[in-house]
């Protein structure tokens, strides 16, 4: 496992609250971690952090070992769903993400047409965004944090407001995602769906961040391997002794 993003002493006050104090945390590459608050807006000024949109008072970001702000004010080859996303509401969704995929110049219409067509919309569709529903926006906002193939994907805001219908549509979506060993970061209020899908989740509280849940599947899989560790400890001791037994 490797650190994707490392999280070190952040700080952060917002109309004089101590929302982050001292944060610290680090995500392995492949982690899909949901992050919830009390209500103050906490997981929002966090990812608006990570994203670039806010400068900590104090404490650094790193993406795979480059601090943010350092060499970029955004973090490099991430994608980023901020939910509404401000489209351009006479184009459809194929020209929105045409003309964003023009900005940076190293996206092809091929991908642009398999990133929708993986969240469900048609890249042929005549509909202008200014038409679409919550969800189709929704869609499209995905489609565009995933259309570059990034590795590290944010969403802020994902489930928000939306029927279980559409939130089991989005479920599938991020599942598709963990599959190819992307690492998604989540926020939301609907703490029901995160569950479904993170490894981990994180409540962030008084100015902290505090574990919520944990996949019982991940706990089973590191008992496995400090077991193994445990069992590799006991074979070098052993050969350590077999050595000075022999050397008498």
């Amino acid at each position: 496992m490797s650190n994707e993003i490392q999280i070190d002493k952040i700080s952060k006050r917002v109309d004089g609250k101590n929302i982050l104090q001292n944060v610290n945390m680090n995500i392995e590459k492949g982690d899909t971690i949901g992050f919830f608050d009390m209500g103050d807006g906490a997981k929002s000024v966090l990812f608006q952090i990570l994203c670039g949109e806010l400068t900590p008072d104090s404490g650094k970001v790193y993406f795979r070992g480059e601090q943010l702000g350092k060499f970029s004010e955004t973090p490099r080859d991430v994608g980023i769903a901020i939910h509404p996303m401000g489209f351009i509401k006479e184009f459809n969704g194929y020209k929105n993400l045409k003309y964003i995929a023009g900005i940076n110049g190293n996206v092809e219409d091929r991908e642009i047409y398999e990133a929708m067509k993986m969240v469900g919309l048609k890249p042929e569709s005549r509909t202008k965004v200014g038409e679409f529903s919550t969800r189709m926006l929704q869609k499209l906002s995905i489609a565009q944090a995933i259309m570059e193939r990034q590795d590290i994907i944010i969403f802020d805001e994902l489930f928000s407001k939306e029927n279980n219908k559409n939130h089991r549509e989005l479920c599938k979506i991020l599942r598709l995602l963990k599959k190819q060993n992307i690492t998604i970061l989540l926020t939301s209020d609907k703490k029901e769906f995160i569950e479904k899908i993170c490894d981990k989740g994180y409540m962030i509280q008084d100015g902290g961040i505090k574990e919520n849940f944990i996949k019982q599947e991940m706990v089973e899989e590191k008992l496995i391997e400090d077991k193994i560790i445990n069992e590799e400890k006991r074979e070098e001791v052993k050969q350590s002794c077999n050595l000075k037994f022999n050397s008498l």
